[in-house]
């Protein structure tokens, strides 16, 4: 595979420049690419195998989660070279593909008629066998509850309980032919009214502060509500047999903050990879951490479920993810070594061309080119959402007897060099080669319009040297 990833940006270069004698950077022209269609349909056939595509991928148009769009700018920003998705607080650190799944809507889904109960469908049949799950995240997404939407409803729920106590104390007070008693029994009704207020109020609010309006520091009880996640292990059945589920994840959420909640259901995706007819969906329940909670009236907090009158373009960025976390076994573990900033071989990289071009003796030495990949070029853009190309470089250039250091050279070719300058026909040339490659991040529709985040390592050259 390695191999081949040295390979392909030569015969890009090759495929993308006239032809010539010996290889050179040249401006590269899209027009090219029709002269050798058959030529061109095999570096594609080795791109996608590369990319661990058997076809070309037409997916339909699908909504990028801007979590992926995020977590693929962080991926891309990162000051060490490595293919691997860190994510913390799990053990990811050879996972090297994301991949985002949506909730399978149903007929089902009417069954739930509360918004603090629903059932999660996810169809992840398409992680290919021979990937390790790593790490499997719910996302909900969260619409913040105004407090003074909250204070509305304490505010009511008083007016209701004055109401109540009112209406009794009438019932009460009033003789048997519905007339009124004197001024004396109102008042009477009026205290007993604001008694009874009072005490109702204060057993109602006994464990609970009233908010005067200005929303406090630190959390509250009244605005808590417990998200719970359960893995369905055997679907119930009305008036046969009982629902069984398992607890796999919890988390405490304030209703006013719209942060969305991120829950751990590795347990439940590992469950469906291994026995895929056992995939019973994910239940999920919001309930107060508190029974007088203001949070139990917290509505559609949660956005587990399309609001009736909710469009595509709406419900889309809010619905529920599951986001996979895997590994295909093709990442080679770096050594310390290896791992070091991009920046910094980067510049060695820059230097060593700087010295290679300084030299005055004909033929250019071994040194790196420029070659760009667009994939807008071959038709790619459609299915690859970034980047729209990047730069693979590739290596090129004389390896001259003696080697100078700055050619980057091994003992081996020292000697293989010396050897030829002696006797040309005993051993060919050292050959100027990638001696130091970085890995890219693709984020792409996949045949499934799955999006997947996907790192692939030795994909463009950082450095070259005589070999």
């Amino acid at each position: 595979m390695r191999g081949l990833l040295m390979v392909l940006p030569v015969l890009l270069a090759t495929l993308l420049q006239p032809a010539c004698s010996s290889l050179s950077p040249k401006s590269v022209s899209s027009n090219n690419l029709k002269e050798n269609s058959e030529v061109m349909a095999t570096v594609e056939a080795s791109l996608l195998s590369l990319f661990g595509f058997k076809r070309r991928p037409r997916p339909a148009k699908a909504v990028v989660p801007e979590a992926m769009l995020e977590l693929y700018r962080k991926q891309t920003g990162h000051e060490v070279d490595t293919s691997a998705l860190p994510l913390p607080g799990r053990h990811t650190h050879t996972a090297n593909t994301v991949r985002s799944f949506h909730h399978v809507e149903s007929k089902a889904d009417a069954s739930f008629l509360s918004h603090h109960r629903f059932r999660l469908a996810f169809d992840v049949k398409n992680i290919p066998t021979g990937e390790k799950l790593k790490a499997a995240e719910l996302q909900l997404s969260r619409e913040p509850v105004l407090l003074n939407a909250i204070e509305e409803t304490e505010s009511s729920d008083v007016n209701s309980i004055n109401k109540s106590v009112e209406l009794n104390v009438e019932k009460s007070l009033s003789d048997n032919d519905g007339q009124k008693l004197s001024a004396k029994a109102d008042e009477e009704r009026e205290e007993a009214t604001n008694s009874a207020t009072a005490d109702v109020i204060k057993v109602k609010t006994s464990d609970r502060a009233i908010s005067t309006g200005k929303q406090r520091k630190g959390s509250d009880r009244r605005y808590r509500q417990w998200v719970l996640v359960h893995d369905i292990v055997r679907p119930g059945i009305h008036g046969r047999r009982e629902l069984i589920t398992r607890l796999i994840d919890s988390k405490v959420i304030d209703i006013r903050d719209g942060q969305p909640v991120i829950l751990d259901v590795f347990p439940a995706a590992e469950r469906w990879l291994q026995s895929p007819k056992d995939n019973h969906g994910l239940l999920i329940e919001v309930m107060p951490t508190d029974a007088t909670s203001n949070a139990a009236n917290s509505g559609n907090h949660l956005r587990l479920r399309r609001a009736v009158e909710e469009g595509d373009a709406e419900w889309l960025p809010k619905q529920p993810i599951l986001f996979t976390y895997t590994d295909d076994g093709k990442n080679r573990q770096r050594s310390g070594d290896e791992i070091v900033s991009r920046s910094k071989r980067a510049s060695q990289s820059s230097k060593r061309a700087t010295q290679s071009r300084k030299r005055k003796e004909g033929r250019q030495n071994c040194q790196r080119y420029p070659l760009y990949v667009d994939f807008q070029d071959v038709g790619w853009n459609d299915w690859i959402v970034a980047p729209p190309g990047y730069d693979a470089f590739y290596c090129h250039g004389d390896c001259p007897f003696p080697l100078a250091d700055h050619l980057n050279s091994t003992n081996h070719a020292i000697v293989q060099t010396l050897v030829n300058s002696v006797n040309p026909s005993a051993v060919p040339k050292a050959c100027c080669v990638p001696t130091s490659l970085t890995s890219i991040s693709m984020l792409y529709l996949d045949e499934e319009s799955k999006v997947v985040l996907k790192n692939y390592q030795d994909m463009a050259v950082l450095g070259c040297g005589c070999r």
